[in-house]
């Protein structure tokens, strides 16, 4: 079979291996069949079909060692061969030999029943990967940490900061998706196929156009309201921002600039002041962007303040509405499909 192939089918296989060395049979790649390989972490789970070259496997490996070997060959194509409790990896002149791994029945391939799956509403995805932005990273989170569907709206919040992304048609149930499963779905959204929610289960099923299939366990908890946290813009007073063009223009470089950091993790700082202000984004690798951009006129600015945003929600100013209320330091953000809401932190001494 193709080395590269299989390499980037396992990578995807890696993206639910566990991190706990606890519980080992779930840093284990377990190959089933003619061919799957399927990996779990206890909650979420993995099952990847392979182009099958004829063997017929059953057998647990180390997934971490294994990956690394196959990334370092050379050769175009690897063949894979079990005898008893060893498989070995054949290409060229080289011969790598694993030892099985008892998993003790904890890597259980389950059975899927795809009839009653339905096909992917694309907006559902769009919606869970914008939200996540506002989810909390915080591992006593809680159920905060996770994105919430419910209705024809998906929210997430840290306390700090609110998403609420509006879906175009309502679904049937209401699931809070855990933040892991999110980052795996991020790397294959254009390749979903089917999504499935199975609430006796509290299980979320995902096919992918080859014929993978992504499960996680869903969070179980109460989800907090959202109808307090969005402010009534005339009846709290808040002053509307008018930002020009170049502030979308801006932001779309510092997009690019974070193309590579997940949607939780990409920041843009913006700082406001009379007459102009500044967006700021960093990289562990790049460095610093930082620019200064103008006001629009009518934006009335007491005191200098600063807000953190996704670069990602500012597309179109035409088309949205940005407000700020000093007296309760926050800023607030309104789309067509989505609105943001943020804390603000004040800066400076009050303008003249």
């Amino acid at each position: 079979m193709n080395r590269l192939s299989l390499i980037s089918k396992l990578d995807l296989a890696s993206k639910s291996l566990g991190s706990n060395a606890l519980f080992p049979a779930f840093q284990c790649f377990k190959f089933a069949g003619s061919l799957d390989v399927f990996a779990s972490n206890g909650s979420s789970s993995v099952l990847v079909p392979l182009e099958s070259d004829g063997n017929v496997l059953d057998i647990t490996v180390p997934a971490h060692s294994f990956l690394d070997l196959l990334k370092g060959l050379k050769t175009e194509d690897v063949s894979l061969v079990q005898k008893g409790k060893k498989l070995f990896v054949r290409s060229g002149t080289i011969k790598g030999k694993f030892s099985a791994f008892e998993s003790g029945g904890a890597l259980r391939i389950p059975k899927y029943n795809k009839e009653k799956w339905d096909k992917v509403n694309l907006d559902v995805i769009a919606g869970v990967l914008s939200a996540s932005f506002a989810a909390s990273t915080f591992e006593t989170g809680g159920v905060l940490r996770g994105i919430y569907i419910n209705g024809d709206q998906v929210c997430a919040t840290d306390k700090f900061r609110a998403v609420r992304y509006h879906l175009k048609k309502p679904v049937s149930y209401d699931a809070i998706v855990p933040p892991k499963f999110v980052n795996i779905i991020s790397g294959v959204k254009d390749k979903v196929e089917l999504w499935h929610v199975n609430i006796k289960k509290r299980m979320l099923y995902v096919t992918l156009d080859d014929g993978s299939v992504l499960s996680s366990l869903l969070y179980e908890g109460d989800y907090p309201s959202f109808d307090e946290i969005f402010p009534d813009t005339k009846k709290e007073g808040m002053v509307l921002l008018k930002f020009k063009d170049d502030f979308v223009e801006s932001s779309k470089r510092h997009s690019r600039f974070l193309k590579d950091v997940r949607t939780v993790d990409k920041e843009m700082v913006v700082r406001v002041e009379k007459g102009n202000c500044t967006t700021m984004t960093s990289h562990d690798v790049l460095g610093r962007l930082k620019e200064k951009v103008s006001l629009g006129k009518g934006s009335v600015i007491r005191r200098p303040f600063r807000f953190v945003i996704n670069p990602d929600y500012i597309k179109d100013i035409n088309s949205s509405s940005f407000y700020y209320s000093a007296t309760r330091g926050m800023i607030f953000l309104k789309t067509k499909s989505f609105e943001y809401v943020a804390l603000t932190k004040r800066e400076g001494k009050k303008n003249d």
